[in-house]
């Protein structure tokens, strides 16, 4: 079951990659089966019935291969279309920070309308793609080249970060933590855990190798380094 947003369907109509043009809403993608094709219609009309009782705008099924193409197609090229879709409204030089988060189910609506509001907030382009199965969503934020934008992404990134933590998710769902979030690793499992993990890393590479200080820092005393 994926998710995109208003505005990342609004960025693939305006791509031109996919022949058809979807209604510019939040938009459920689900792919349904079943040991035959009367128990796979049975629960495509049950989906339906759901989808009806929730008041959903529209509900479009496809059957032959041509027809899901043209459907999940939108998906696929998500990440493109946002870019594309800065260059032209901001400049060639687009910045473009994509991360996730992954939270429980229960509580994905609330996290998914909180971080919009905060990117809306903030003046971003924003399109945001989520496995909605799982709870896992990810946030493509466009933003100009220069420091201060830069900074006021990183801010938006974090208050996602907290409330995902803050719902008992975790900072990532599967981008993985590397540089750019193992200080995330530490407030979300603690630094007991992570002291573990490191404990786990030395016995099976005890040379300090294999990608050193990319999930957290060999040397956890080593002084933070500054970012230019």
């Amino acid at each position: 079951m994926e998710l995109l947003d208003s505005d990342m369907i609004k960025f693939v109509n305006a791509s031109g990659e996919t022949s058809l043009k979807y209604d510019e809403s939040p938009t459920l993608m689900l792919k349904l089966g079943g040991n035959s094709k009367e128990a796979a219609k049975l629960l495509t009309n049950t989906v339906k019935v759901i989808c009806k009782e929730n008041n959903n705008k529209s509900f479009r099924f496809a059957e032959s291969e041509e027809e899901k193409f043209e459907l999940w197609n939108a998906r696929k090229v998500a990440l493109w279309s946002t870019i594309n879709y800065g260059k032209q409204k901001i400049d060639e030089d687009v910045q473009l920070w994509t991360t996730d988060v992954a939270v429980p189910i229960s509580k994905l609506c609330t996290s998914l309308q909180e971080t919009k509001e905060a990117i809306n907030k903030a003046g971003f382009y924003s399109s945001i793609v989520g496995h909605a199965g799982d709870g896992n969503y990810h946030a493509f934020i466009l933003y100009k080249n220069t420091p201060e934008e830069y900074e006021k992404a990183k801010q938006v990134v974090q208050g996602m970060i907290d409330r995902a933590i803050a719902a008992d998710g975790t900072v990532t769902g599967e981008h993985g933590v590397g540089y750019g979030k193992r200080d995330y690793l530490v407030e979300e499992s603690g630094e007991d855990a992570v002291s573990l993990m490191r404990k786990i890393k030395f016995s099976l590479d005890p040379n300090r190798i294999l990608n050193p200080d990319k999930v957290f820092k060999i040397d956890p005393n080593e002084p933070e380094e500054e970012s230019h």
